[in-house]
């Protein structure tokens, strides 16, 4: 994917040429006071809003603190309205439903961040008879490791028939940056 793939909320990013899993770079954030959301856009998923899916992506921490963080969106309709997976640099999990402007978090978890090396993810979302599954994975030892156990659910399954928009937000400082890379998604359109 290319910058030309997202629809960015600011210019507060770089692509990083220095620091990459893959050549010739890595998007990371640019330290100011606004921190970047960016959304994939349609022409790349290709539907508008998903509502079942699964996203893959390498993340780098500078350090292991909960001032930095990487949220990951799922059926994003707006600021109000959203599920969202965020994760620490500390290593914190936290997944979360925003529901006309009020955050609830459904579960939590953790997973073992070494600061300055690139971490492997894998968030996947589904309808099930429960509601709405969520699952956070970490590739550890040739294996992917579910790090939210168990996986998150949410009998209220909101935007289940329309789905929603998949992003991002990296929030982090000059001294102490965060990095993605390699960045999978698929939908299952509604």
């Amino acid at each position: 994917m290319t910058t030309g793939d997202w629809d960015f909320d600011n210019a507060n990013w770089v692509l990083d040429s220095s620091i990459y899993v893959s050549a010739p770079s890595s998007f990371r954030e640019d330290w100011t006071a606004a921190a970047p959301k960016f959304f994939i856009k349609t022409t790349v998923v290709p539907i508008a809003n998903v509502k079942e899916g699964r996203v893959i992506t390498y993340l780098r921490f500078a350090r292991a603190s909960v001032a930095d963080s990487v949220t990951i969106y799922l059926r994003y309709q707006d600021v109000n309205n959203h599920y969202k997976v965020l994760i620490y640099g500390n290593g914190t999990i936290n997944v979360i439903r925003v529901k006309a402007g009020v955050s609830t978090t459904i579960t939590t978890g953790s997973v073992t961040i070494t600061p300055a090396t690139w971490q492997n993810f894998r968030f996947t979302w589904w309808n099930d008879y429960v509601g709405l599954v969520v699952r956070v994975e970490h590739y550890e030892g040739g294996n992917w490791v579910k790090k939210v156990s168990p996986d998150a659910y949410d009998a209220e399954n909101n935007w289940k028939d329309i789905g929603g928009r998949v992003g991002f937000r990296h929030v982090a400082s000059a001294a102490f940056p965060t990095w993605m890379d390699d960045t999978y998604i698929y939908g299952v359109p509604p």
